[in-house]
């Protein structure tokens, strides 16, 4: 065996460079000198971006986080926040309740990167490989990893955090002519959407927002915030001449408000344990979670004075007035801000399996969370409603119509209401998890039973500290997953939250223990491996 051990990171997104900072701040606080090579593959051109934050983006595609929410460091004194950054470099944006567009949060994490692997190097000789790896295989106790391209790579410790890369998103059944698959990235498919056209939109969620700003404000258009927090949209000539989304309920996700409402201090302090406690003592765990749910809700309305009786949606300007504290408080927006309050809980019971066997109905549950809790922030949802009002945008046919394809394009009718429309976008992503059309890499790892895919949810199997489980229930040595592939085995993988999850210090501490003591080869199954 080589006298230099060896880590890899295959994928250098956010997710990524979160490990690699906790490997750099590991490595110097064990002053820690021995041989160590860290290969990274990441084909994107902004490390630490990845093509969610992609710097070539168009500005008007916005961050679904406040400004002053996203840290990228657990610790002030290893950088800026992205609130600190945008005051220095875009002090135009730098609003602390606004969202920044996604390139310039794109700027922040790569800025970060670059400045990780200056400290890394100081410990490890680091080679970014600017490539994907489709397939590794395990020889001699070692990973042997075939990037695309290059020559393979032979390493003691792999990380995997691949990110929306690991599957393919479902056929709709009416590909063909006129047919966008997906919405990103946005100049592909989008800007043969002819001015005057009628588009319709599959999905009403965070990426169908995206596919419309697309469709107006990146083609010239303009929101005027000078009449209040529902904005004037001013045309440019060169918008379709109706976009008409839709989703199987026809709701709209409820916008997060400019200042949360907060449960009462004695309460909040408690709350993160309060809501574990009734996940873990109730036979029915969903159900428990979903009666303290409520219960928080109920205290979160009295505290604003709102009818508590009141359980009818509001529409959707109504939203955006609450959302910017110009009307009361939905028991919607109640529910979504107890859901994320408790989230740390949540996805803690996740992690210690409490779900297990009860996963269908807890992901249904999450589902209707999401659209209550993590929905766009109030400036953009406040841009959709005002196209609504401008006519732009349909809702007519919203609610789960019946779509077919016709000689000019698409059919959707939903009851007597027919709208007939030239092309169809699909902006309904890939879910997470591996599914049943996995990438290369992950086609390969199932193949030989180094990862096994959970039934419930078809995500990765792994362990508290990002172990992968194989195939045989045991820990794949050497092997770590991170990210969106391992829904099931987690939640709250779509996050730049460097608080919600502990996974890369988790993997970070084996990798320095084995660093320690290395010279040694991995054997098959070691004895304190772990039967799962």
């Amino acid at each position: 065996m080589s006298e230099r051990y060896s880590i890899a990171v295959v994928g250098a997104g956010p997710k990524g460079t979160y490990a690699l900072d906790c490997l750099a701040r590991a490595l110097e606080a064990e002053h820690t000198h021995r041989g160590l090579d860290v290969h990274i593959f990441e084909p994107h051109p902004h490390p630490g971006a990845g093509p969610v934050y992609d710097l070539g983006q168009p500005r008007f595609l916005r961050l679904n986080y406040a400004n002053d929410q996203v840290d990228m460091w657990s610790s002030p004194a290893w950088g800026p926040s992205l609130l600190c950054w945008l005051q220095r470099h875009h002090p135009d944006l730098a609003d602390p309740r606004d969202s920044a567009p996604r390139a310039v949060v794109g700027e922040y994490l790569h800025a970060g990167f670059r400045r990780i692997i200056a400290r890394l190097s100081r410990h490890a000789t680091v080679r970014l490989h600017p490539t994907t790896v489709d397939e590794m295989r395990r020889s001699g106790g070692r990973w042997i990893l075939h990037p695309r391209g290059v020559e393979p790579v032979t390493a003691d410790s792999v990380l995997v955090a691949t990110g929306h890369d690991s599957r393919a998103a479902a056929a709709t059944g009416l590909e063909g002519p006129g047919y966008v698959d997906s919405v990103y990235p946005i100049e592909a498919g989008l800007d043969g959407v002819a001015p005057g056209a009628v588009v319709a939109i599959r999905g009403l969620g965070l990426t169908a927002i995206d596919a419309v700003l697309a469709l107006t404000e990146g083609r010239g258009g303009r929101f005027d915030f000078e009449a209040g927090p529902i904005p004037r949209y001013r045309p440019s000539g060169d918008e379709p001449g109706l976009i008409i989304p839709y989703s199987r309920t026809g709701l709209l996700m409820t916008p997060k408000p400019w200042q949360p409402p907060t449960v009462p201090i004695d309460t909040a302090s408690t709350l993160v344990e309060r809501c574990a406690s009734a996940i873990e003592n109730d036979p029915e765990p969903v159900d428990g979670l979903a009666a303290f749910l409520h219960e928080v809700a109920t205290d979160l309305l009295r505290e604003a004075g709102s009818d508590l009786t009141d359980h009818t949606p509001p529409d959707a300007a109504s939203a955006v007035l609450a959302a910017h504290g110009r009307g009361p408080l939905s028991r919607d927006a109640a529910v979504g801000a107890a859901w994320r309050q408790a989230y740390p809980a949540v996805v803690a019971a996740v992690a210690e399996r409490r779900f297990d066997g009860h996963w269908e109905s807890f992901a249904e549950l999450a589902r209707r969370m999401e659209r209550l809790a993590f929905g766009p922030p109030a400036p953009n949802a406040a841009r959709f409603v005002s196209l609504v009002e401008a006519g732009l945008v349909d809702l007519s046919v919203a609610c789960d119509p019946l779509v077919e394809r016709i000689d000019a394009g698409f059919c959707l009718s939903s009851g007597d209401v027919e709208r007939r429309a030239h092309t169809l976008v699909n902006a309904v992503i890939a879910p997470p998890g591996v599914g049943d059309r996995p990438s290369a890499l992950f086609a390969g790892l199932l193949r030989d039973g180094h990862v096994r895919r959970l039934d419930a949810s078809g995500g990765v199997d792994v362990t508290a500290d990002a172990a992968a489980i194989g195939a045989d229930g045991f820990r794949t040595p050497g092997l770590a997953v991170i990210g969106r592939m391992t829904d099931g085995a987690t939640l709250g993988n779509d996050t730049l939250s460097r608080s919600l999850h502990d996974f890369p210090e988790r993997w970070v501490a084996g990798c320095v223990a084995d660093l320690k003591t290395s010279g040694d080869k991995y054997r098959a199954r070691e004895e304190h491996d772990v039967h799962v």
